[in-house]
């Protein structure tokens, strides 16, 4: 298998994987991040990744959570409700949105 056949392979097997968060009873569910994605944030938030930036993190939830059906979890309107939620916890649930496939925990 090439790597064309590879990517055109995963591209199409996007299916949501359930993900743990500690601290939450049942699993939250994403599909990996992509490049596009990745893009997107970078845009809105400058280094993303580089820096302590909970609104990013917001955002990164908003866009990546699902729930099991593969539905979006939350929207923008529950923007400000996800800013008043405690740090740790938002830190928490990306981190567990950021898993990929070859994360051991996942």
């Amino acid at each position: 298998m090439g790597l064309l056949d590879l990517v055109e392979k995963r591209s199409s097997d996007r299916a949501p994987t359930p993900r743990e968060v500690e601290g939450v009873e049942k699993a939250i569910y994403a599909t990996p991040l992509s490049v596009k994605e990745m893009s997107k944030l970078q845009k809105k938030h400058g280094d993303f990744l580089g820096t302590d930036n909970d609104e990013a993190l917001v955002d990164l939830i908003i866009m990546k959570v699902l729930d099991e059906a593969g539905d979006p979890e939350f929207t923008v309107a529950h923007k400000p409700m996800l800013m008043r939620e405690d740090s740790l916890f938002i830190r928490r649930v990306a981190g567990a949105v950021l898993q990929t496939e070859d994360d051991p925990k996942n």
